[in-house]
């Protein structure tokens, strides 16, 4: 399962399963990745209910 984000221009796919990660990026530098694994992994259980109830 993954996500993905976008901000202006940059973007990123970021794996939540079997660990959060970034799978790939457009011009988010390192902290920004690293934010964005954070509040993924914070919110991962939240993310992956709502992935369900939309697609299940």
């Amino acid at each position: 399962m993954h996500m993905h984000a976008e901000k202006g221009e940059k973007s990123a796919k970021i794996w939540l399963v079997p660990a959060t990660a970034i799978a790939s990026s457009y011009g988010f530098n390192r902290k920004e990745q690293a934010e964005l694994v954070r509040i993924v992994a914070e919110r991962r259980d939240e993310i992956e209910r709502k992935w369900h109830e939309c697609f299940r």
